[in-house]
Formats: C-alpha cells, sequence, structure tokens
C-alpha cells in the first residue's frame, strides 16, 4: 500500500514539473512578442526544440497473450515521461516539410499490475506459454525506473498555420525495479515505440501536442523467456524553443 502511495505521489509531481516548466517557459518567452497581432513566425526557423511529454495507459493486457494456461487481467497500467531535444535535419522551405532527430531521457517510468512470485511461467510446446499460480490474483507488482531512447526521429508536416502533424518512431533501453511483465522477466527490457500526434502553437516559442503512442518493451531474448508488454497510449506534452 505504502509502495502504490510513493508511485501515485511520484507521478504527481511529476505532472507538477511538466506544468512548472510549462509556466516558467510561456512566462520567459512572453516578452519575445513584440505584438499580439503579429503571425507565429515558423516553427523551422529554430534549428533545435525541448520536448516534454507524459504518456500513460490504464487497463491494458500483460503478454504472454491468448495463452488459455494464462489469463491475464486488463489492470496494468504504464506512465512514461520523456524529455529531449529535438535537433532539425532537413526543412521544405516550400511546404514546411521537417525531420528532426528527436533522442530522449525518459526520467520516470512507473508500472502498475504486473506478476508477482505467485505466478510461475515457462515456455511449452514452442511458444506456448505454461503457468502455475499459488494465488488467485498474482498481478500485484509495482515498478519505477528510467531509460533513454538515443534512437528516435519525427517527421513533421503542417496542417494549419498553427498546427502539425507528427509521426515518430524510438528505441532504447529501459531499467526497472523488478522484473516485468513476468519475475521470469528481467528488470532491464528494451523498448520501442511508434506514434502520431498533433503540435498546436499557442506562442512564438511554445506548442501543445497530443496523440497516441504505440509501446512495445521486452527482455529481447536475453531471458528464459521473452514476455512483453505491448500499450496503446495517449500522450500529451509540449515543445519550446
Amino acid at each position: 500500500m505504502m509502495h502504490r502511495r510513493s508511485i501515485h505521489r511520484a507521478l504527481h509531481v511529476a505532472l507538477g514539473v511538466m506544468l512548472a516548466i510549462l509556466a516558467v517557459g510561456v512566462s520567459a518567452r512572453a516578452q519575445d512578442t513584440s505584438s499580439a497581432q503579429e503571425a507565429f513566425p515558423a516553427p523551422s526557423d529554430s534549428s533545435h526544440s525541448w520536448v516534454v511529454r507524459l504518456a500513460g495507459v490504464a487497463g491494458a493486457a500483460a503478454c504472454p497473450c491468448g495463452s488459455p494456461s494464462l489469463p491475464v487481467p486488463h489492470q496494468r497500467q504504464l506512465f512514461i515521461v520523456g524529455i529531449g531535444l529535438r535537433q532539425v535535419l532537413h526543412v521544405d522551405a516550400s511546404g514546411g516539410f521537417e525531420v528532426a532527430y528527436d533522442p530522449q531521457l525518459l526520467p520516470l517510468i512507473i508500472s502498475q499490475g504486473t506478476a508477482d512470485d505467485n505466478l510461475h511461467v515457462s515456455l511449452c510446446k514452442g511458444n506456448h506459454y505454461c503457468a502455475t499460480k499459488t494465488s488467485s490474483s498474482p498481478w500485484t507488482t509495482n515498478a519505477m525506473g528510467f531509460g533513454i531512447l538515443p534512437l528516435g526521429f519525427t517527421v513533421l508536416t503542417p496542417l494549419a498555420p498553427r498546427v502539425r502533424f507528427q509521426l515518430r518512431g524510438a528505441a532504447g533501453a529501459v531499467r526497472l525495479s523488478s522484473p516485468v511483465p513476468l519475475m521470469e522477466g528481467h528488470k532491464f527490457n528494451f523498448l520501442a515505440e511508434a506514434s502520431a500526434s498533433f503540435e498546436m502553437r499557442v506562442s512564438p516559442s511554445v506548442a501543445l501536442t497530443a496523440g497516441m503512442v504505440l509501446n512495445h518493451i521486452s527482455n529481447g531474448g536475453t531471458s528464459s523467456i521473452n514476455p512483453g508488454m505491448n500499450s496503446r497510449m495517449l500522450e500529451i506534452g509540449f515543445v519550446t524553443r
């Protein structure tokens, strides 16, 4: 119970930090606006931008999925905070199309509702998972950790004067306080994700973002079995330059 309270407290702190950074960024950049009537400059005028995002999902299944011997409850939660420096690689001056290198640090990852020591899983009959439970609900593990996404690229295209659509792909690694999604897994895992989102500028230097992320976490075959977590996550954030 205390561990769950600490996770919720950490999440609230992370949200508070994000809001504080956004408030400071808006306040600091407000002096740069000479007139409210002037059009906002094109986002491509800057070669780099700071990106802060929060992605989260509740009610997702933890794999191994589809195994008759291992019914998995849809009660898992996953939250990821990302901070990165986006560097523009190419800009199409005529249409505003942009390609950027987008690595990110993940200072806070929160995972809730994965398997505990009361569930033992092994491979049997090829890729079929066999499980032995000593509890009616062996899904009580909560873990916290951090990670890094050194491989990240974003493609952005304008839809309106202040709105852009963006596609992003990234890969890296994470380290959690407990093995996920099963105890037979590892604390160290690999992460890959792809996202589609919209970016709306609210000032010459700040844009808000919102979209969906497809996230995958697994040990990449470095353990005796390779269970994974596939998550469809909602994402919000902001970009400042």
